[in-house]
C-alpha cells in the first residue's frame, strides 16, 4: 500500500516536528495554523504512512561529559 501524497500542510508539520518533536499537539497545531483535531489526524496519518519512523532525543555531549566526569569523581571519592 503506497502512502498518501504529501501536501504543503503535511510538509509544514514534518518541518515543525523535525525541529522539535516534543511540542504538544496544541502547540504544533498553532504553529501550523490548524485546529488541534486536524493536526492530530494529519500527524497520525504521517506516522501510519511511514513518513515518521520514530522520535528521538538529541543529547548534549557537553552535559553528558560533565555528568560522567562528575560521576567518576564521586565514585573515586567513595572508594
Amino acid at each position: 500500500m503506497t502512502p498518501p501524497p504529501l501536501d504543503d500542510v503535511d510538509l509544514r508539520l514534518l518541518q515543525l516536528l523535525q525541529a522539535d518533536c516534543s511540542r504538544s499537539n496544541q502547540a504544533l497545531a498553532d504553529a501550523a495554523g490548524l485546529s488541534p483535531a486536524t493536526c492530530h489526524r494529519r500527524v497520525r496519518s504521517l506516522r501510519e504512512g511511514g513518513y515518521i519512523e520514530k522520535e528521538v532525543a538529541v543529547l548534549s555531549p557537553q552535559k553528558l561529559a560533565s555528568a560522567l566526569r562528575s560521576e567518576e569523581h564521586t565514585s573515586e571519592l567513595q572508594s
